[in-house]
């Protein structure tokens, strides 16, 4: 694991500690947890385990007797609070997403082609020319709901903003889900990476040389070296100050 992401990794860890020592304390988020998960206002509190693991999205179980409610838990410390919610292999995001053999060609090309830029901070992923077949190709995937809910589907969202030092707890379902649909598709205006809804953004990974190490004796020019990844990203900040949460933890 390179340098940046063991340190990702260990702040992730270290809120989702956090999340479980403190949960219990207090009442009002364990009865928000209850009532998104449709349990009866008697069920009692019994404990919050951290569970994490690479293919899960959720990272903490709260347990309430036999029943028991996933967390994804989600971080920040400063603006924009742009933080990877999933990385894949360009040929395994097709698949998921059941993109055409074109489609997958077509972003194959585009990512090498930013790749081999001189300037690829500036240089655009998506072209405007591009933008309509862009839009056809990802009109009926569901590159959002399906990166935040993965295999084991959480039921809650919570996002810990380092800059208020407070948790917010998001339904997943009813709260997160719609909004980070395919009902528009647009495009940033520097990188011309691809936004999905409002707070999904899809890109390239980028950094080179910190995913050589990982990546073996493939060059830069190879879609399956690992800075050739497509990354999903989701905009922490404006989500956390934009949509109400069911509950807050304030530390």
């Amino acid at each position: 694991m390179m340098i940046a992401d063991r340190n990702n990794f260990e702040k992730g860890n270290k809120i989702e500690t956090l999340l479980t020592k403190i949960l219990e304390q207090e009442p009002s988020c364990i009865d928000a947890l209850k009532l998104a998960a449709g349990m009866a206002d008697d069920v009692k509190f019994t404990s919050a385990e951290k569970i994490g693991g690479k293919k899960r999205k959720a990272d903490v179980v709260v347990y309430f007797g036999e029943s028991s409610v996933k967390v994804s838990v989600k971080s920040f410390n400063q603006k924009p609070g742009y933080n990877q919610i999933e990385r894949t292999s360009i040929e395994d995001f097709c698949k998921r997403n059941r993109i055409s053999k074109e489609g997958q060609n077509f972003l194959t090309k585009a990512i090498l082609r930013k790749a081999q830029a001189k300037n690829r901070d500036g240089f655009n992923l998506i072209n405007e020319d591009e933008w309509d077949f862009v839009r056809q190709m990802l009109k009926d995937t569901s590159v959002g709901e399906a990166s935040l809910m993965g295999m084991d589907h959480p039921d809650i969202l919570a996002i810990y903003s380092g800059i208020h030092k407070r948790f917010h707890f998001y339904d997943m379902r009813r709260d997160v889900m719609p909004l980070v649909k395919q009902n528009k598709i647009s495009f940033t205006k520097r990188g011309g990476n691809i936004v999905i809804g409002k707070y999904i953004v899809i890109q390239r990974k980028g950094s080179q040389a910190g995913e050589q190490g990982i990546s073996g004796d493939r060059t830069v020019d190879d879609p399956k070296h690992k800075s050739n990844d497509v990354q999903i990203k989701m905009r922490l900040f404006d989500f956390f100050s934009e949509v109400k949460p069911i509950a807050f933890l304030q530390l």
